[in-house]
């Protein structure tokens, strides 16, 4: 069970029990609004359950978990923790399998327990909390209470629940129609305050959980996952940190197990079972960094595979026939794909093109984040109607219209940046909540992601490149790594032309041509509405500042404009833009490339890093800044050009005058996508070291030097 809270930190609170239904937060109506959201809803890891799967019957029923002894003696220092908005005391979950009868599926039970210091102000918005639900899994029982700083204690009343549809309007709603959350508030939550719940869960069909996670962006006083496993299971376990396998081991004790959702307890001998215990005490917390996955991703997670029984995943097959399931008959051709379908032409290229085309462009995302059943699937003529679609509608609707064209192709489940680790030797759907589609091509394939707008014709957006993905055949599946692109497919070539007049005012405008995965986010960008463009479009082209103390306001980006294309393949390869910029007040003493250029790979701020940094697509970056000179100003003393090359990235430092133009010209090209904190530096170092290059100001003096007329490129 996942728990949204509303906004962003605050204390912990929420009780949810509900009918049977879907779950997911896909929150979406607009791309860009859903995605914020999202990440939102995955990133408030101050969260009341266990599994990211929550349903069940229409009441909380049945007995409850008796609840531990709650007082303050365990409260923290404020002081301890000076940037979170709120601490984790206790967060503990424990997860029983057991069969009720012979050669039944077995049913797990989860009890999950979060009590939390509010320590500011920001902590309290986690008071309010989004439930998600689905069909496997029931909730049987919640509970919350309050320690006041007083000592009393309040308990939440089981009534302050409200069901919440999936979408409240727009098109999503009458797709995928119905509940989909609970909604709850613990009231009068002060900063200070602790604040528990206790959720008991039935899961009817364990043969999959998705994995239990601990703390997040939240520090952790005590951390503890128990798994109890009845004599005869098979549940394979496995533990990540930071996004990797490690090897904890768990400390394994006999044990009598019972199940809380049982009326009759377990027939005598068939109580016999394994405790297995993990405490991951004084854990810090997963604190957003730049260019890295989402914090819940890189949370402490521990894995469950439940490997015997019936209908158990024991392989890839067993994931692929899954998903057959999950989407069977929603791939194949209906009267609205067949009427559509009759419009594609040409040989088989241009039909992937125009199917990826429409799918990309025309067929907006519904992303839940969560696995691919947390939403029903629909017919393909059902998704063209609303011009929207979760991740496995959309690809089901791309093969129909392929196969109606007489074009096959294959269904591969990803998993979304940010989403749940992912451990690819476990067979298991839990981690895939994303699908694109292969097209077999001359002895590769042509790739279509149908969530990604305006990527160049069979490429993958660059946050999927290098995953690990399962090809879903007819009778089996297959692991594959999704491919990377070589640098020279994405390049961003950016050229800032300024005028300095003599009272020390520079004007002028921004051109720049995108080509791959980049020229994809600038057709999003040209698509948001006009005020929001400038500030988009800065950031792809001169770097975001990801939260640097120290960087510039740089150049005033105002009105953005695209150019038109060449030619139909420069139509979907590259996208040229240009920027009219506001005047900057630069003086006539100096010019100074930081000043106006911003600091690229702005993350690198950091001294030190937890987290992998995910680069993205490998791709060169250049950036020239022009400035054409007063009449009688020169240079006092060129700086000198710069060569420098590296296992990760090379930085080629440029500079020139002539015509009058003082010439700065940076191209950064980054050979790897995605880099461990223990070789950081090693990408650090070089870029940190340009920064304070472009931080040195060229000075302009009356009669300095202003270069050799060349009337052509001095580079």
């Amino acid at each position: 069970m996942v728990v949204v809270p509303a906004t962003r930190p605050a204390p912990l609170g929420a009780l949810m029990c509900g009918p049977r239904g879907g779950r997911g937060p896909s929150l979406s109506f607009v791309r860009a609004v859903v995605r914020a959201v999202v990440r939102a809803v995955v990133r408030a890891v101050v969260i009341v359950a266990l599994i990211a799967v929550v349903g069940g019957a229409a009441g909380c029923t049945g007995r409850r978990p008796s609840l531990e002894r709650f007082n303050k003696g365990g409260l923290v220092d404020p002081v301890d923790f000076p940037d979170a908005p709120a601490v984790l005391l206790v967060d503990r979950s424990e997860v029983t399998i057991a069969a009720k009868e012979n050669g039944a599926r077995p049913v797990a039970e989860v009890v999950r327990t979060r009590r939390v210091q509010v320590l500011t102000e920001a902590g309290r918005a986690l008071t309010r909390v989004l439930v998600p639900f689905d069909e496997r899994t029931r909730v049987w029982s919640i509970q919350a209470r309050v320690l006041r700083q007083d000592g009393s204690e309040v308990k939440m009343h089981d009534a302050a629940v409200v069901d919440v549809d999936r979408f409240t309007d727009g098109p999503q709603a009458k797709l995928y129609d119905g509940p989909g959350y609970k909604l709850a508030k613990v009231p009068d939550v002060a900063v200070g305050d602790v604040f528990e719940v206790t959720t008991l869960l039935r899961v009817r069909d364990p043969r999959w959980l998705e994995p239990v996670s601990v703390g997040g962006d939240l520090p952790i006083v005590r951390g503890e996952v128990v798994v109890n496993v009845q004599q005869g299971l098979d549940v394979d376990m496995r533990v990540t940190k930071q996004g990797e396998v490690k090897d904890v081991k768990a400390t394994r004790i006999p044990t009598s197990l019972s199940l809380l959702t049982e009326k009759q307890p377990l027939p005598e001998g068939r109580d016999r079972g394994t405790r297995h215990v993990w405490v991951f005490d004084r854990e810090p917390a997963v604190y957003p960094e730049g260019m890295a996955a989402d914090p819940a991703a890189l949370a402490t997670q521990v894995h469950l595979l439940l490997r015997g029984g019936a209908g158990a995943f024991r392989s890839i097959d067993d994931v692929a026939a899954w998903y057959r399931e999950v989407t069977a008959g929603r791939d194949q051709p209906d009267a609205e794909v067949r009427r559509l379908a009759g419009a594609l032409r040409g040989g088989k290229m241009d039909k992937v093109k125009a199917v990826q085309r429409f799918l990309q462009d025309d067929i907006a995302d519904t992303p839940t984040f969560l696995n691919l059943a947390a939403l029903p699937a629909r017919a393909p003529g059902d998704v063209i109607r609303a011009k929207v679609g979760d991740a496995k509608d959309q690809a089901s609707l791309a093969l129909a219209l392929l196969r109606a064209a007489g074009v096959d192709g294959s269904p591969v489940l990803v998993s979304r940046h940010g989403s749940f680790a992912s451990i690819p030797d476990l067979p298991t759907p839990a981690p895939f909540n994303h699908v694109v589609v292969a097209v077999p091509m001359g002895g590769s394939y042509a790739w279509i992601d149908p969530s990604t707008p305006g990527l160049p014709l069979g490429r993958l957006p660059a946050e999927l490149q290098g995953a690990v993905g399962i090809v879903v055949g007819p009778s089996g599946g297959e692991l594959l790594t999704l491919p990377e692109d070589d640098e020279k497919k994405n390049a961003v070539d950016v050229r800032v032309e300024l005028t300095l007049d003599a009272a020390g005012r520079a004007s002028g405008v921004v051109k720049a041509t995108l080509t791959g995965v980049d020229a994809a986010r600038a057709r999003v960008i040209l698509g948001l509405p006009e005020e929001q463009q400038p500030a988009a479009m800065k950031a792809l082209l001169l770097g975001a500042r990801f939260g640097d103390p120290d960087a510039r306001d740089g150049l005033p980006f105002q009105d953005v404009f695209r150019l038109a294309a060449r030619n139909d393949n420069d139509k979907e390869e590259a996208v040229k833009v240009q920027v009219r910029l506001g005047e900057v007040e630069l003086g006539t003493g100096a010019v100074t490339p930081e000043r106006l250029l911003g600091r690229p790979f702005g993350f690198l701020w950091r001294e030190g890093r937890r987290s992998t940094t995910f680069l993205g697509a490998r791709r060169v970056w250049q950036v020239r800044l022009d400035v054409k000179l007063p009449g009688d100003l020169g240079v006092a003393v060129l700086p000198v050009s710069l060569d420098k090359t590296g296992p990760l990235v090379d930085v080629v430092e440029r500079w020139a005058v002539a015509d009058g133009v003082l010439s700065f010209q940076r191209t950064l090209t980054n050979h790897e996508r995605i880099i461990s904190s223990a070789r950081y530096d090693e990408l650090r170092a070089p870029v940190i070291a340009s920064w304070a290059r472009a931080a040195q100001p060229v000075q302009l003096v009356p009669g300095g030097d202003r270069g050799t007329t060349y009337g052509r490129d001095e580079f």
